[in-house]
């Protein structure tokens, strides 16, 4: 999906893409597209969100999965509030989820609204898993658009997945003093 998200941000100032030694075209075809590309070795999805966003330089970051496209309306709703004087520090995004080229529309991966643009400073991740956005408690505003986030391209890249994630998962548990 790397190529379809990086057409749909031609209109950033940089874009930062971190690889964690991965054995696919990753760092070619993002190079190719004029991204600054580092290696970092993956331990969890909120480290690696949050390095990612040290070696950004602008004075405000918009988050981007590699498996995500940004629609025509969110990137024009970006543009126009960083042209002014943004109303908020911290802005909320809808994301749309697909599996296995479906829309989900009755669950609870379609539809929610994350924080993914904001300045500098104004927002970490936490948590292995699914990481956690932490605002600090900053009021939040919505951009209008959408991400379009293509999950899983066959069944078995979605148990591979789960297999990542479920053992993040234990492990967090785990550390918290959890058991089950």
């Amino acid at each position: 999906m790397l190529p379809a998200c990086l057409a749909a941000l031609t209109w950033v100032d940089e874009i930062v893409v971190v690889d964690s030694h991965s054995r696919d075209r990753t760092r070619e075809i993002a190079r190719a597209r004029g991204a600054k590309v580092f290696e970092h070795d993956f331990t969890d999805f909120a480290s690696q969100f949050n390095w990612a966003m040290e070696q950004a330089t602008g004075d405000w970051i918009f988050v981007v999965d590699a498996d995500e496209v940004v629609d025509a309306q969110l990137s024009q709703a970006i543009r126009d509030t960083l042209a002014g004087e943004p109303a908020y520090e911290v802005y909320q995004v809808v994301r749309d989820a697909f599996f296995l080229g479906h829309r989900m529309r009755a669950t609870s991966w379609s539809g929610e609204a994350l924080p993914r643009l904001f300045r500098r400073g104004c927002l970490s991740y936490r948590g292995q898993v699914h990481s956690v956005a932490d605002s600090g408690g900053r009021p939040v505003g919505r951009l209008p658009g959408r991400i379009l986030h293509y999950t899983y391209r066959d069944m078995g890249q979605y148990f591979r997945k789960f297999d990542l994630y479920t053992t993040h998962w234990a492990r967090d548990a785990f550390a918290q003093g959890r058991r089950v």
